[in-house]
Parts: structure tokens; C-alpha cells; sequence
């Protein structure tokens, strides 16, 4: 990780082995979600030792890799969080997990990076999450549920997503307070994870910040500096030209006066 320069990396997985057919499995640990947990939060410490960030994933109810895009899977709230969300609790509690992605399927009809009582009441409000939430890739298999402006009141931060053509806030989502305050929100839990990680080296409490002007503003102030002289130079001469003018039109008047 630091030799390649990575920061943040995609792991542990912390769903359970539900099914054989589980796609994801092989990111996995266990079948069974104490052990699953335990594994994952001794990883978190290990990554975290070395100033990085672990994002374990998936978050909500993601027991299937094929055609996950959307699935609703329902259970009833014990099931979900003594064996769906126990692993993630462990991480985060005793790992000191400061990321976390969310799932591309639903809890019940609501997607997981949408759901106001997974991400706000339970992760940060039950288990004192501090830090990031992203979601799984958007761009592959028709991620079009994940919706922005829901998902960021809900709890999301950050949109897994390659191409910035896809999933821009529309200029009447960006005039909503409730958006807004939720965008300041996500920056802020965004900076709280990149903060305390390897991305930071080179930085401590006792650097001192130095301003480089790059060559190409030190040019434009250039520039502009000579621009300025030159309209100075400019008005100042049309000013006096027109001194000059009009005192030779006086003292023109005034002879032919005598």
C-alpha cells in the first residue's frame, strides 16, 4: 500500500457467507458474523497502523454479486443486525473503521446508501461512526437508484463513480438547504478520513505552509502589473494633454483680449 502510494483501499469485506453461491465470497471471511467481524476489525487496525484508511463494504444486505443492481432483499431488523450487520459493528467499534461502502441493493424497497436509519441512526448515531461513506460502483449494471440528492440527506458522502459526466446534482437540487447542508456534511466527512492517512505525509503540527506562486500566475501578475502601468500611463497623459489644451486656449484668449 505504501509503496504503490494507495491510501485507501477497498476492504475487508464484511458480508457473511449466506449462500454457496455468493459471487463475493472469495472478499469475504466468514459464515459466521463474530468471526467475520472480529478478522475484519484486526485488519482495520493493521491498515490503519500503517496510515491508511479501510473501506470495508458492502453495507446492507449484499449476499449476491450477479444482477445485485437494485435487488430488495427483506429481513426483519434482528436478523439484519445480529448476522448482516454485526460484521460492520465489530469493525467499527473495536477496528476504529473511519470508511465505509454501501451496498447496490436494497434494504427492504429502500437502497442501502438512501437509508436514513442505516447510515445516520445506526452507523454513526448507534455505533459512533466517524468518517466516510461511499457507495459501490454506480456506473455498472444500471445504478440509476442511486439517487444523489436522497442518498446524501440519508447519510452518503462520496459517489463510487468513473465518468463525471454521470451523477451531478441538477441546479434546483443545489437550492435545496437540506441538499446543501448535506454537501457540507459529506465534504467534511470526506476530509475527516483523507486527514488521518498516509495522503498527509510530510505534514505535521509543526509544518509550516508555504504559498508557491506557479510560472504561469507569476506571468499573469506580470501582466497585469504592466497592464495597470500602461493604463496609468494612459490616463495620466490624456489628463495632462488636456491641461496643456486648455491652458494654451487661455492664454490664446486672454492676448487676443489685450
Amino acid at each position: 500500500m505504501l509503496a504503490s502510494e494507495v491510501t485507501g483501499l477497498f476492504c475487508p469485506g464484511l458480508n457473511i457467507h449466506r449462500t454457496a453461491y455468493g459471487g463475493a465470497n472469495y472478499e469475504n471471511y466468514s459464515e459466521d458474523s463474530l468471526l467475520c467481524g472480529k478478522i475484519g476489525a484486526a485488519l482495520v487496525r493493521g491498515i490503519r497502523n500503517k496510515m491508511g484508511y479501510a473501506i470495508g463494504k458492502n453495507l446492507g444486505l449484499q449476499a449476491q454479486e450477479t444482477n445485485k443492481w437494485g435487488a430488495a432483499l427483506f429481513a426483519d431488523e434482528q436478523t439484519i443486525r445480529q448476522l448482516y450487520l454485526e460484521p460492520f459493528r465489530i469493525a467499527v467499534e473495536e477496528g476504529g473503521m473511519t470508511a465505509v461502502m454501501t451496498s447496490a441493493t436494497r434494504v427492504g424497497t429502500v437502497w442501502s446508501g438512501a437509508h436514513k436509519g442505516l447510515l445516520t441512526d445506526v452507523l454513526r448515531g448507534e455505533w459512533g461512526f466517524c468518517g466516510c461513506v461511499m457507495t459501490d460502483q454506480a456506473m455498472f449494471g444500471g445504478g440509476s437508484h442511486m439517487d444523489i440528492a436522497s442518498g446524501l440527506c440519508a447519510g452518503s458522502d462520496l459517489w463510487f463513480n468513473t465518468n463525471s459526466v454521470l451523477w451531478r446534482l441538477s441546479a434546483e437540487q443545489l437550492q435545496m438547504p437540506a441538499v446543501v447542508n448535506a454537501l457540507q456534511r459529506a465534504s467534511v466527512n470526506i476530509t475527516y478520513t483523507v486527514v488521518r492517512s498516509s495522503a498527509m505525509n510530510g505534514l505535521t503540527e509543526n509544518s509550516d505552509i508555504e504559498r508557491i506562486i506557479p510560472t504561469w500566475q507569476g506571468i499573469l501578475i506580470a501582466l497585469d502589473i504592466i497592464l495597470l502601468a500602461a493604463c496609468v500611463t494612459v490616463f495620466a497623459y490624456v489628463i495632462f494633454n488636456r491641461l496643456i489644451t486648455r491652458k494654451s486656449k487661455y492664454e490664446n484668449t486672454t492676448v487676443m483680449t489685450e
